[in-house]
């Protein structure tokens, strides 16, 4: 298993006591490390699996280091010594910088901002930077230490506490799902003043004046190669918008934040404002994915937290579990799965919704001889669970969540027990709606598919240990079932992407699933005969949905019905 290895302080100080980061940071201006971390994040975020990228960057940086001219030969010797362990080189990660940035913010000082580049401060920054990367170093190796040497274990805890940093979040699939989620609220009489009190509080004309705000300063900072956004002159209402985002170094609030919030591996700080106001009309973001959230992720808990929807549902996960039921289900999943197929003879396709006395599965879809059985979850997992560091929480999380839950003294079957609560009907004849008569099951084939909503669930090896569950209840409690695949685990976004496929002429959800099934059986029947082979298969073996077969489902293959999509959830559809 290659282990993913950072720079540390004492790989470039080996002589040096390792000095407190509260201390160094005291040394130099806050406003300048607050903006040079965050440009900094701006520029490695894209590039955390590209070595040669970030090298460019970190040779760009050192080189103004006159006084310390060995700095280069001293990351060589650390990247050689890495190699020679069979580990891999990796120098920024935006977990790493986020956590420099939380510091920065809790121990924000007065200095004044220099006017001009400092060598001084760079020296800092970059100090801070491997002190950073000690500390983490540490907690990460404490946290697969506990282990046991299980790959599938590690593999959960080490990607569940930064998989949200890495990478960049897609813009557009939020944006789509925001649309979605603002024409509920709007079509729904009892939550319209909900909405009305949103935009006024966010002081927008409109849904898509909000959302016009946030793609359009994203998009810009990419198209123009600038790091900060500034708001026109005079437009008071969108600076109080964007201010509604943002930390405003003019005044002290940055000062007070210690005693409001405390070092938090998911970053509650910057999730809740990821932008800095540092001129009148001039910001810029602490962290691209969490202003992106903004759209939609983050925009649900502000929506809640900013209206008196909290009298209607006294808690968050009420509001969500309602949200679950009433939108994301029939707003989200029937509309992205429609389309995903392309009828033939003996097709059928059923709503969850339609029939209220069996229970059928939240989609049932049968193409021929090929019965696709969806589970729908927009479940999430708890940021205290997520960074526990301890596998075995995190699974029972995952099994309370896609395979029973305990609520009252009553058992509660979810996702997988409910799709072998189907699978039994469908062995017994099936429905009335679709009836499985002795020769069609003869060559009936079974896909049992949950589709998700959080980023957690494609995580590798979370495929892997819902699987098992799976296997281990269906084989507890046989079903004279034709042939049944092994459940999985997919995301809306991989639904939405698949529609996209199909109403272009391309591959719909039947063929994909069919290629998904061809590869899992390969990587599941190799049995390697060399080192070498083994530790390209043992990651294989745990890959989620997308990966494997991220080459047939690229995203939005039709970029002409992506522009109209968006186009239409900005506002911007000519009448």
């Amino acid at each position: 298993m290659t282990m993913a290895v950072y720079p540390k302080f004492e790989d470039f100080f080996p002589e040096q006591t390792r000095p407190q980061i509260s201390d160094l940071l005291a040394t130099a201006s806050s406003r300048d490390l607050l903006k040079a971390t965050a440009f900094l994040n701006a520029q490695v975020h894209l590039k955390q699996r590209n070595l040669a990228a970030q090298e460019k960057i970190f040779y760009k940086w050192i080189r103004v280091f006159d006084e310390f001219p060995d700095l280069n030969e001293r990351y060589t010797s650390f990247k050689h010594q890495v190699h020679a362990s069979n580990g891999q080189v990796v120098l920024f990660t935006a977990h790493q910088l986020l956590q420099l940035t939380e510091q920065i913010l809790l121990n924000f000082n007065d200095l004044p901002p220099k006017d001009s580049h400092d060598v001084a401060d760079e020296w800092v920054q970059f100090k801070l930077w491997l002190l950073i990367n000690s500390a983490g170093d540490e907690a990460v190796q404490e946290a697969l230490g506990q282990q046991d040497g299980d790959i599938a274990d590690m593999m959960l805890v080490n990607e569940a506490d930064h998989y949200e940093f890495t990478g960049r979040k897609d813009f557009a699939y939020q944006t789509m799902l925001a649309h979605a989620f603002f024409e509920y609220l709007s079509e729904n009489n009892d939550l319209q003043p909900y909405l009305l009190e949103f935009t006024t509080k966010k002081h927008v004309a409109d849904y898509a004046e909000y959302l016009r705000h946030l793609v359009g300063t994203y998009a810009g900072i990419f198209t123009a190669e600038s790091f900060d956004f500034s708001v026109k002159e005079g437009s008071e209402a969108d600076i109080a918008f964007f201010d509604s985002f943002a930390y405003d170094l003019s005044m002290d609030q940055l000062k007070d934040l210690s005693a409001t919030y405390s070092p938090d591996p998911d970053f509650k700080l910057i999730r809740t404002k990821p932008l800095i106001k540092e001129g009148p009309r001039q910001y810029y973001p602490l962290f691209h994915n969490f202003y992106v959230d903004k759209i939609y992720q983050g925009l649900l808990f502000d929506f809640y937290q900013l209206t008196s929807i909290q009298d209607k549902f006294k808690r968050f996960d009420n509001f969500l579990q309602h949200l679950g039921q009433e939108f994301a289900e029939t707003n989200l999943f029937y509309r992205f799965l429609e389309g995903c197929f392309r009828p033939k003879s003996q097709f059928v396709a059923v709503p969850g919704n339609r029939y209220s006395d069996s229970e059928y599965s939240d989609y049932y879809v049968r193409d021929g001889n090929r019965l696709f059985l969806f589970e729908f979850k927009n479940s999430i997992i708890a940021a205290g669970v997520k960074h526990s560091a301890d596998a075995t929480q995190i699974k029972e999380a995952v099994l309370k969540k896609l395979v029973a839950s305990t609520n009252d003294g009553k058992q509660q079957k979810k996702g997988i027990s409910q799709l072998l609560s189907v699978l039994k009907t469908v062995a017994n004849g099936g429905f009335n709606f679709d009836p499985i008569s002795p020769e069609l099951a003869k060559s009936l084939q079974i896909y049992p598919i949950i589709v998700h909503t959080d980023d957690f669930f494609s995580l590798s090896s979370v495929q892997f240990i819902v699987n098992e569950e799976f296997r281990k209840k269906f084989n507890d409690d046989p079903i004279s079932a034709p042939y049944v695949h092994d459940v999985t685990l997919m995301h809306l976004k991989d639904i939405l992407s698949i529609q996209f496929l199909a109403r272009s002429g391309h591959l719909t959800i039947k063929e994909v699933m069919h290629q998904y099934k061809a590869r899992y059986r390969i990587i599941n029947q190799f049995v390697p005969q060399t080192p070498e082979q083994y530790q390209r298969h043992v990651f294989k073996k745990y890959e989620d949905f997308r990966s494997t077969v991220q080459d047939l489902i690229p995203e939005y293959v039709d970029q002409e019905a992506l522009m109209t999509r968006l186009t239409e959830a900005l506002g911007l559809a000519s009448s």
